[in-house]
């Protein structure tokens, strides 16, 4: 009897942590650089369970994702700039806020850097903002990464 009690409690035990787990926000993410064709990719996965939603940092002011990058000039001058995380939407005019990421699903977005006026990308830092729905109310993560080319 008590084997028979300690194996459900168990299997109820195991059944919470699987639903509990079934629930983390996975997310990965890589910047490349092509000197080729001075453009950078970043692709963002979402390996978890939920939709997330990408934030792009529109102004100072907003808390949202951001590529810094380290560059050198057209004419070999050491300099550096903030991107924003998702380019503009040029169809209807306006900056996007954020980009809707489902579950096992990945986002990628390339950045012509010589539209930006900088060449020979030396390193770029990532922020990711990464908002989702937990226990009926959202959250907000910052994910950091250095990249060196």
């Amino acid at each position: 009897m008590k084997g028979l009690c300690l194996t459900i409690f168990l299997g109820a035990l195991s059944a919470i942590f699987s639903i509990c787990k079934a629930q983390e926000v996975k997310i990965d993410f890589n910047l490349t650089y092509d000197k080729s064709k001075n453009e950078m990719t970043l692709t963002v996965s979402n390996m978890g369970d939920k939709d997330v939603l990408l934030l792009n940092q529109v102004s100072e002011t907003l808390n949202g994702g951001f590529i810094f990058l380290y560059y050198k000039t057209f004419d070999g001058i050491s300099a550096s700039r903030s991107l924003p995380l998702i380019d503009y939407d040029s169809k209807n005019s306006r900056r996007i806020l954020q980009k809707e990421l489902p579950a096992k699903q990945q986002f990628m977005q390339v950045y012509n850097l010589t539209q930006a006026l900088a060449w020979n990308a030396r390193k770029a830092q990532v922020c990711l903002a990464v908002a989702y729905w937990k226990d009926d109310h959202f959250e907000l993560e910052h994910l950091y990464k250095e990249f060196v080319f």
